[in-house]
């Protein structure tokens, strides 16, 4: 029976693995579809936003290579791209959130919002 450790280091590696092809996917297609939606900000401003979470994911905590743009209120859902509604997450936990409600998807989770 694999150990604890050994267990957590191969989620890692899968968590790897899987930022790995993240890269590899082209996220160009989203460009246009923002360009309709409510609220703007800036590469500065998402750049702090950043920085303000220890460059952190909000909901696993890990420090990827690459994070990506949250809506807190998702686009689907009413919500609009400015900064105050987006937080830092990795790939892998934007993707299994998708379009819930932040309460939905964090439930159990301690979440803070800055």
């Amino acid at each position: 029976m694999a150990s604890v450790v050994e267990k957590a280091g191969r989620e890692e590696e899968l968590a790897d693995q899987l930022d790995l092809v993240d890269d590899i996917y082209d996220e160009r297609w989203r460009i246009p579809y923002y360009r309709y939606i409510d609220g703007k900000h800036s590469e500065q401003e998402w750049e702090a936003k950043k920085a303000q979470y220890g460059y952190r994911c909000i909901y696993c905590g890990k420090k990827p290579k690459v994070l990506t743009k949250d809506h807190i209120v998702p686009i689907k859902l009413g919500g609009d791209n400015s900064i105050n509604n987006i937080v830092p997450a990795c790939k892998r936990c934007n993707s299994r959130k998708h379009a819930k409600q932040i309460e939905v998807f964090a439930e159990g989770i301690s979440l803070k919002l800055l």
